[in-house]
């Protein structure tokens, strides 16, 4: 086993032994005695005590001549600052309240968003005086190895300590330890400039794909119904057909469901449990991006390639979106990738992984899953002039592989279900959903021209050439890439359903054309026209908005100036950045990819949260109070369809379509009824109920009740 398997493997353990321990830490009674030695061992974690200590060693090894004792003390000056850098940025991306700050962290998150918490109730992971301890702990390991259980025993304490005084949980100290040790390690260990970048690209793509990931509501329509059908098979425990309102849904087959559920056992039925799925697929998406460029390319072109796939408005949005388009992605990327390096590398063993990674695509969305690795496939050995080889990915054994994985979920709520399953998984999801319109979702055949040219900024400028490079050629990796790209860009442009994310999966093809193109520019100094287009394409972009917090908007939403001016700032900088590249290559283009994740981070904290409370904070606060009424009463919605209420109501909400009040007045027979609908159908159910009660109204919703006096919204919500 390598070495760094072996740490994945023992991190891994540790995270999972230190998760099982969370409840019970929480929980924990802290007697006097135990809160004075944990004060004490605290202390000593303190970053201006450890900044002095390692201040001191360095002069001292000057002092005595001791060049061992001067860079002992110099080295942990610098891991204790690097881990630093590293530590407070991942506590700003994971936002995760501390154990005294739990209850209410999502009101104080969406009313009063920051980058960085300074008051430190929501800044629990990773735990600071943890990092910095064994960061300094490792520098003097390997400069007094004798002293090393010392040394690690010491650190070990103070994450100890911060447990014990209510200040972290044990993933918190586990989290530390890992940070701080990855720190020292860069900085003691004779590590090659590539494993550095290596390093920093790993880091990018878990900063973009966690950053404040559970700190707001689920959006309707889509992330709210896959959430709540998941806390329902938990429930029920039935993990065959998924189900929404405790009835059958065949949208979408079952993968992303069992996923979305392991996900909940282990971070619980929350915002954060829901999106994780696709966070962490998001970061694996970047590194298996980045291995596979690595492979057939070389270190620079996959740097590069994982930063374009990263650091861009769509990737961030799906890598923070409970719904299936990360996992779907993931999945063919996977498999077009095993295909790839089986048709160019000569080991027929990676069609197993092709086959059993469509398997998986298939089993998250259906039959695209398959069919976007196959039809790729097979054009490429058309188009590169192999087509004798097309019966070459026909192996039995992983055709077998696939039917072994996908096919048992099929038979099992086929029989289940029966004909029905097949009529709505089958023919309105797939065919009708291609060949009609579904759910008002239509768009021009020029709609995905925009989608890349808002989703894939400031990147989309090197994709004309990529294409027209990869046609050109023939055969080869930019060949490949440009297939993918355009099969799927041109089958849903087809498709008489629209939706932005349908395109995600050619991603990794773009990035990987604009990353190896941008690897080559910076390998040959090539003075590259398009950074004046992209300069000029910025400038534009930016010139609206310097002007927009001067016009009158009307908006249901406050519109702040700063909405606009920090964005126009940024894409300026983007201008700048692009003239650096003139200059500078690597410079220049790195610092697109970082004022790129600076929009990224304004946009989440400062925009996302207002209009989340707008979209969903009443909704959300709705069926608080109805979870909160208790038994004896209904919940029910009318005319409207927002799967958030039975989610965060934690049960079934009967929907009743207009019209259907004799079956709203039957619910009012057994008991008070509390109904969610749109304002507008105020004057509707008043005049079928003239004793309605109104209790509250927001954001086009009402909220009414029929029957008894009901209490003020206030007494169960959050955000009234």
């Amino acid at each position: 086993m390598s070495e760094g398997l072996r740490a994945a493997v023992i991190t891994a353990a540790a995270f999972a032994a230190a998760w099982m321990l969370d409840p019970a830490a929480a929980a924990m009674e802290r007697g006097p005695g135990l809160t004075a030695v944990a004060r004490f061992l605290s202390a000593l974690g303190d970053g201006g005590l450890q900044a002095a200590f390692c201040a001191a060693l360095l002069a001292a090894g000057y002092a005595l001549r001791e060049s061992r004792l001067r860079e002992a003390g110099f080295r942990s000056l610098l891991a204790l600052g690097l881990s630093s850098v590293w530590l407070h940025l991942l506590k700003a991306a994971f936002e995760r309240p501390r154990m005294a700050h739990a209850d209410g962290a999502l009101t104080e998150l969406l009313n009063n968003p920051v980058v960085f918490d300074t008051t430190g109730r929501f800044n629990s992971f990773p735990s600071g005086h943890t990092t910095t301890s064994f960061a300094i702990a490792f520098v003097l390991a390997r400069y007094y190895p004798r002293l090393a259980p010392l040394f690690y025993a010491l650190a070990s304490l103070v994450g100890l300590s911060r447990v014990a005084l209510g200040s972290h949980y044990p993933t918190d100290i586990v989290g530390g330890a890992v940070l701080g040790l990855a720190s020292a390690y860069f900085l003691v260990n004779r590590t090659t400039r590539e494993q550095r970048i290596a390093a920093l690209v790993l880091f990018l793509a878990i900063f973009v794909s966690f950053f404040k990931l559970g700190g707001f509501l689920l959006f309707d329509v889509d992330e709210a119904v896959f959430s709540e059908a998941t806390r329902e098979m938990v429930e029920t425990g039935d993990f065959i057909t998924p189900t929404y309102n405790y009835e059958p849904r065949y949208d979408k087959p079952v993968l992303f469901y069992w996923l979305m559920a392991v996900s909940y056992k282990v971070f619980g039925t929350g915002h954060f449990g829901a999106r994780a799925v696709s966070a962490f697929l998001g970061v694996a998406l970047c590194a298996v991006t980045y291995l596979f460029v690595r492979r057939v390319r070389d270190a620079q072109a996959a740097a590069f390639s994982t930063l374009v796939l990263a650091a861009n408005i769509e990737f961030f949005v799906y890598s923070h979106s409970a719904v299936t388009d990360m996992t779907l992605c993931f999945f063919i990327t996977a498999s077009l990738y095993s295909a790839y390096l089986a048709l160019t590398g000569g080991d027929g063993r990676w069609w197993y992984g092709f086959w059993g990674a469509s398997a998986l695509a298939v089993l998250t969305k259906g039959v695209v899953g398959l069919l976007f690795p196959a039809a790729v496939t097979a054009l490429y050995l058309i188009f590169s002039g192999a087509a004798s080889r097309l019966a070459e990915p026909l192996r039995p054994g992983a055709v077998a592989l696939f039917l072994a994985v996908a096919l048992p979920w099929f038979v099992a709520v086929y029989a289940a279900n029966g004909w029905e399953f097949i009529d709505a998984f089958i023919i309105k999801h797939h065919i009708r959903r291609y060949t009609g319109v579904i759910s008002g979702h239509s768009g021009p055949v020029y709609f995905f021209v925009v989608v890349l040219l808002v989703g894939f900024f400031p990147w989309y400028l090197w994709l004309p050439g990529g294409l027209v490079r990869g046609v050109a050629e023939r055969g080869g990796l930019f060949t490949f890439a440009a297939l993918w790209f355009l099969f799927v860009f041109v089958f849903f442009s087809l498709s008489r359903t629209k939706l932005p994310n349908y395109i995600f999966p050619l991603w990794p093809a773009a990035s990987i054309m604009v990353g190896t193109r941008l690897a080559e520019i910076v390998r040959f100094n090539e003075r590259w026209k398009g950074f004046y287009a992209l300069a000029a394409v910025s400038v534009l972009a930016a010139l609206p908005l310097l002007v927009l917090p001067f016009v009158e908007i009307r908006s249901p939403v406050p519109l702040r100036g700063f909405y606009f001016v920090v964005p126009a700032v940024l894409l300026l900088l983007v201008a700048a950045a692009a003239f650096l590249a003139l200059r500078h290559r690597a410079a220049g283009i790195a610092a697109m990819g970082l004022v790129t994740v600076c929009l990224l981070v304004f946009l989440r904290t400062y925009v996302v949260p207002p209009a989340n409370l707008f979209l969903q904070g009443a909704l959300y606060d709705y069926a608080l109070y109805g979870r909160g009424l208790g038994e004896g009463y209904s919940f029910v919605a009318y005319d409207i369809n927002r799967p958030s209420l039975a989610f965060y109501y934690g049960g079934r909400v009967p929907k009743l379509d207009r019209g259907e009040l004799s079956r709203l007045a039957s619910l009012g027979e057994d008991g008070a009824v509390v109904v969610v609908t749109a304002e507008e159908r105020f004057d509707e159910l008043k005049a079928a109920f003239p004793a309605l009660k109104f209790i509250d109204a927001r954001n086009g919703y009402l909220l009414v009740g029929i029957g008894e006096e009901f209490p003020p919204i206030g007494r169960f919500c959050e955000l009234s």
